[in-house]
């Protein structure tokens, strides 16, 4: 299985200019409580938004020394690293799609009011297809560098595509063709990324608690925990990435009911 080693927070490249983490909560502050009170009392595992934030506050991120931003700023953990343990939907012959955009509005090829090669065409698809996992979206520094790097993660996998945070519109031209007895609609369904990963946070090597070299011993401690990260894509054109689909159901009598629809244009004689 690849694993790929991702730098998130610090000072890193890839025009994401300086990331600065300011979070001063100790462990114990965190729910998780390495040694904060003196007891030495470690819950395992530690839940995962708590683990996060001890992250977060990391001495080191994938290797990158943090700077305090404050006087008194203190370093809840020692490590957080990230990483890549599987990327899915980069192939072409086996992509992932999202759940289907809003279908259009339906043309009914049904009795009284039948053609014999109706077809229409589908301009615009109105739907939403957002980026979902683990801290992509906490409207941090930390979060929007995360989704950067996965996109370069994305990026490494030969696609043409790019990941990115939501689709709201698709902007398209279908032309569906309508058989006689039938009712036709469009769909937009986008393609998605799937990258999975592996968090590990450690602490607990610098005695933190304080007292030099007569305080209290350090009690080393570790949780890991996995994510997965699920977002659509876009095109090199900047249209979103994914397939127009058309979708045809029966007749059952009551298009028209109620209504007085004038008849399809004949088709001109030649």
């Amino acid at each position: 299985m690849k694993r790929r080693l991702i730098a998130v927070g610090s000072t890193i490249v890839i025009g994401l200019g300086i990331v600065t983490i300011t979070h001063t909560a100790h462990a114990a502050e965190a729910g998780c409580d390495p040694a904060g009170d003196g007891s030495v009392k470690i819950v395992n595992p530690c839940p995962k938004d708590e683990a996060m934030k001890l992250c977060k506050g990391s001495l080191k991120i994938n290797g990158k020394q943090q700077f305090a931003s404050e006087f008194a700023q203190t370093f809840p953990a020692d490590t957080c690293d990230f990483r890549v343990t599987e990327v899915l939907g980069a192939d072409d012959a086996k992509p992932i799609f999202g759940e289907p955009f809003s279908p259009s509005k339906e043309v009914a090829n049904c009795p009284p009011n039948t053609n014999k090669n109706l077809s229409f065409e589908v301009a615009v698809e109105q739907g939403a297809a957002k980026i979902a996992g683990d801290f992509v979206d906490d409207g941090d520094s930390f979060s929007a560098s995360f989704v950067n790097l996965l996109g370069a993660e994305w990026g490494e996998h030969g696609t043409e595509s790019s990941l990115t945070t939501e689709v709201r519109t698709v902007t398209t031209a279908r032309t569906v063709n309508v058989p006689e007895g039938k009712k036709g609609t469009f769909q937009f369904i986008p393609r998605r990324a799937q990258i999975k990963g592996l968090w590990t946070v450690t602490g607990g090597t610098r005695n933190s608690a304080g007292g030099g070299p007569f305080g209290p011993e350090n009690t080393p401690w570790e949780w890991s925990f996995e994510t997965t990260i699920d977002a659509p894509l876009l095109l090199p054109s900047g249209n979103p990435d994914g397939e127009a689909r058309p979708k045809l159901t029966d007749c059952t009598g009551d298009e028209f009911k109620d209504d007085d629809p004038q008849p399809f244009p004949p088709e001109p004689t030649r």
